[in-house]
């Protein structure tokens, strides 16, 4: 799922988690109703969070056992998930002793992954999740990520990244909560929109990139073009010869080549295009691109039933003191890493009921009052 900052990719995330109520339309995840049935899916989906949000003073160990009492396995269970989500995350090699916080940006998002496949999801939800970590800590996580797949978990990811959207097998993009397009890459590349008739995209290499990109900027039947490493990627109109271009831009014939789109290309392009269309007169973002691009996108119409629950689809009423045990051990294990809370559990209770029952007293008597 693509899309700039504040489309709205974070919030649809939540909305089929079944954490947040969808003010209008409707949704299905394995089947469940998600404003409906919002207990039955987080039963089945696991998730990762924008950011680190696990307990940064409880342990390895401790956080996994954590979850694994959230969501009520049975003790034989845990310890045997814990074992393989740890060896399936590569942290079977760190101290399961060792205190989240302490851990880096890449152990830290293998220990959220842990932690969101210990209850064994068929879904898995991925929001930004390799957003501030290094280049080999991102391709370690995605290779745990294709090892799922491929263990038939799926996987909705999030991305501001253009090579990790690249490895997914579906693209939707949205613009102002809006769906604009959805399909596989390769499809929305050819959207007419990203590369219009009449025109073409090329790759330059000159020996001066940034120098050349200025002048390209500002020749004639440049309609874009913008530094892609080393390189240049023009959209050119077709009738400016390429010996035209090499010529602005410094380079040598043989340095101007036509390419494909990337999926950048696409991204910055849909973008453009509902940015002017919204200010242009607003309403006019939904139109801005078809809706599926090799795919089929079920339409429901409003006066449609919510679908019937059948076989193991059944609706799970929530257990409001399900978590209270495992709550209640993630505290214990709080206190006892930090004794010093002990004062503000027992000493000032003590304390306050000494006040109460000795200091103050609350017969009332011989009271001057005015009315």
């Amino acid at each position: 799922m693509l899309g700039p900052n504040g489309a709205g990719k974070s919030t649809i995330i939540r909305m089929l988690c079944g954490v947040l109520e969808p003010t209008a339309g409707w949704a299905t995840v394995l089947g469940f109703d998600v404003a409906r049935d919002a207990e039955a899916v987080k039963r089945r989906i696991g998730y990762m969070s924008q950011k680190f949000s696990l307990y940064g003073d409880l342990s390895i160990r401790e956080n996994l056992e954590f979850y694994g009492r959230i969501y009520q396995l049975p003790a034989e269970k845990l310890a045997r998930r814990k074992e393989e989500v740890l060896t399936l995350t590569g942290l079977e090699t760190r101290d399961p002793n060792q205190l989240a916080s302490t851990l880096s940006g890449g152990w830290k998002q293998r220990l959220a992954l842990a932690c969101a496949l210990i209850h064994e999801p068929d879904v898995l939800f991925l929001d930004e999740p390799t957003a501030g970590i290094d280049p080999v800590a991102r391709r370690q996580l995605w290779d745990l990520l294709f090892e799922l797949s491929h263990r038939g978990v799926t996987l909705f990811v999030t991305t501001h990244y253009m090579d990790e959207a690249e490895r997914c097998t579906s693209v939707g993009y949205i613009y102002n909560s809006r769906l604009l397009v959805l399909g596989e890459t390769e499809s929305l590349k050819t959207l007419p929109e990203v590369t219009p008739a009449g025109t073409r995209r090329y790759e330059i290499e000159a020996e001066h990139a940034t120098r050349a990109l200025a002048a390209l900027r500002g020749m004639e039947g440049v309609l874009d073009a913008t530094l892609f490493g080393q390189a240049i990627h023009a959209l050119v109109r077709e009738e400016v010869p390429v010996e035209r271009l090499a010529a602005v831009a410094g380079a040598s014939a043989a340095g101007v080549r036509a390419i494909a789109p990337t999926l950048e290309d696409v991204f910055v392009t849909l973008t453009a295009r509902a940015a002017s269309a919204a200010a242009n007169g607003g309403a006019g973002v939904a139109e801005v691109a078809p809706v599926a691009v090799n795919h089929r996108v079920t339409e429901r119409p409003e006066d449609a039933q919510r679908p019937a629950t059948e076989g193991r689809r059944e609706r799970v009423k929530p257990r409001f003191l399900a978590g209270f045990v495992a709550i209640l051990l993630k505290e214990f294990s709080h206190i006892r890493r930090q004794p010093s809370t002990l004062v503000f559990m027992l000493v000032i209770p003590v304390m306050q009921t000494l006040i109460f029952g000795y200091a103050l007293d609350t017969q009332i008597e011989h009271i001057p009052t005015v009315v």
